[in-house]
């Protein structure tokens, strides 16, 4: 009689199911694929195992190379790799890269994490690339503004420091550097405090200074200050930077006005010094006696264009000498002078015979010239300065700009981030669902169809391979419910895909009491026992 035939799994019959395996994992791939950074996977060789369509595009196709050859051209694992990192430590490592490999400087952002199966163990490693290019420029763009920036107030004439809200010294010029050096004092004064590195300043400085950051003005301030035994008059302006609105640094500009104060303490000795004074000064300097030009130096010829006759014509208005915005704010203060009071330097603008405009900035006193009353004035060309200040304000504005603009790029990479994890769960879930509800029913079939002592020992591995790709994303809930046992997280799993007692049971090759019992123990351990809540939706819920 012959023997009844039994199923037959041969290897071909495996690897077709293999083959159908990998075929439902590619679905998920829809989701990498819609991914917009490079993503690949590499196994503990460092063999690359997988690579997304932007991974592909940014570095070439590399499935089956290992990754330092593909990308490094090296014969061992680079140095620093992100991946080996994890492999090592089982945490997450990010590294910042150049890539030299197409027309232009690339940026990449590489975030290595670790693949895990259900016992913890790292199995492979998941490798994902952003392109930060335009990031990267931004802050090269910023570093150099900064170099610029620090460039432009080297050739302002002044000497000059920028310090933050603790009045802690964050920038000085060249000149700044010049007058240490002149009068002794620590060269090296960068991050140290202002009264710390200028000891000789008094404390209403102090307060100049919260003011400026209080009421968002800036303070133009006249100061006398002994250094070392040298008397050093300046004329100081304290200038608030403003940053998203607030106040965040002051620049203190500071004019050496010694030779000014001079030359009017040298009138007063005598008038023959002076004028030997005056012609030598490089300031313009002049003496207005009831409103007509009494003396002007020669530096008032070469600058303004006038001959001295000129000035000292009796039908000479001074007032030709004086831009239209600027002949109110002459007026009043040649008024003032003329009820005898004093006042403080003040910025005007000039015009030159040819039409010039000259920026400048005047000290006057009132004297007695010739045995009569006189207004003496020192005028200093800040042109140049001026120019200088607007290319500051300017630079503050395009600094904001820049600082805002990284700041949405970062806004866009958190809202990117958050998006790729939500995409790594559904990704997760969805594989997870492929495998429990597409692949294992057969696989189970195929276990109860009758197989040989070789093809149960061909099904346990495949089974092996399985287990290893789910593994991972079933660790979530063992992580989750670490005291559940891989028992009570099977059957959770089953649960959780709508499984009754009695297929969990079939599935399991245990009793529907067995099943029953461990349901019954999995709602125990996780606090829902005697309650009315569904056990498939609260394990759906998890992720």
């Amino acid at each position: 009689m012959a023997d009844k035939k039994k199923p037959m799994i041969h290897k071909e019959n495996l690897r077709s199911t293999s083959v159908n395996l990998f075929k439902e994992i590619a679905k998920s791939e829809e989701i990498l694929e819609a991914i917009g950074d490079g993503i690949s996977i590499q196994d503990r060789t460092f063999k690359i195992i997988y690579e997304n369509q932007v991974h592909r595009n940014i570095f070439g196709d590399h499935v089956g190379a290992y990754c330092y050859q593909a990308y490094q051209k090296r014969e061992d694992v680079c140095s620093g790799c992100p991946v080996s990192l994890t492999f090592k430590d089982g945490k997450v490592h990010t590294v910042e890269r150049q890539d030299h490999t197409g027309k232009e400087m690339k940026y990449v952002e590489i975030t290595a994490s670790p693949l895990k199966n259900i016992e913890g163990k790292i199995i492979a490693g998941i490798e994902v690339v952003r392109d930060i290019t335009n990031r990267k420029r931004a802050e090269i763009d910023l570093r150099n503004s900064e170099e610029r920036y620090k460039l432009t107030i080297d050739h302002i004439a002044d000497a000059l420091h920028v310090a933050d809200k603790n009045l802690n010294i964050l920038l000085i010029n060249k000149k700044l550097s010049e007058w240490h050096e002149h009068l002794g004092l620590k060269i090296d004064v960068i991050g140290k405090n202002i009264f710390k590195a200028y000891p000789f300043l008094p404390n209403r400085i102090k307060k100049e200074y919260e003011k400026v950051f209080e009421t968002g003005n800036a303070i133009k301030t006249e100061e006398t200050n002994t250094v070392k035994g040298i008397r050093i008059i300046t004329e100081t302006q304290k200038i608030p930077i403003f940053e998203e609105g607030k106040i965040t640094k002051i620049i203190t500009i500071i004019r050496d006005i010694t030779e000014s104060k001079r030359i009017v303490e040298v009138l007063m000795d005598s008038e023959e010094k002076f004028r030997i004074l005056a012609e030598h000064s490089p300031n313009m300097i002049f003496i207005n006696k009831k409103g007509r030009v009494a003396y002007a130096n020669e530096k008032c010829e070469k600058i303004m264009g006038y001959t001295r006759d000129e000035f000292y014509s009796p039908d000479f208005d001074f007032r030709v000498l004086i831009a239209p915005e600027s002949i109110k704010t002459v007026e009043l203060s040649f008024s003032k002078h003329m009820r005898g009071e004093e006042i403080e330097p003040y910025e005007y603008t000039l015009i030159t015979k040819a039409g010039k405009k000259i920026e400048a900035i005047i000290t006057t006193r009132s004297i007695n010239f010739e045995k009569e009353p006189a207004i003496l004035g020192v005028i200093t060309d800040i042109t140049e300065r001026k120019k200088i200040e607007q290319v500051l304000q300017q630079r503050e504005k395009d600094l904001a700009l820049q600082a805002k603009n990284l700041e949405e790029v970062n806004t866009a990479l958190k809202v990117l981030l958050k998006k790729r994890e939500e995409d790594k769960i559904e990704l997760e879930e969805k594989v997870l669902l492929n495998i429990k509800e597409l692949v294992l029913p057969y696989l189970e079939k195929i276990r109860k169809s009758g197989l040989d002592k070789n093809q149960n020992t061909y099904a346990d591995i495949l089974e092996s391979y399985l287990n290893d790709i789910v593994s991972s994303f079933s660790y979530r809930l063992s992580s989750a419910f670490l005291n559940l046992t891989p028992a009570e997280i099977n059957i959770a799993n089953l649960v959780k895909q709508g499984k009754t007692n009695k297929e969990i049971a079939d599935l399991l090759n245990v009793s529907t009491r067995t099943a029953a019992f461990h349901r019954e123990h999995i709602r125990q351990k996780l606090g829902i026992k005697n309650k009315k809540t569904n056990l498939k939706s609260y394990l759906s819920s998890i992720n």
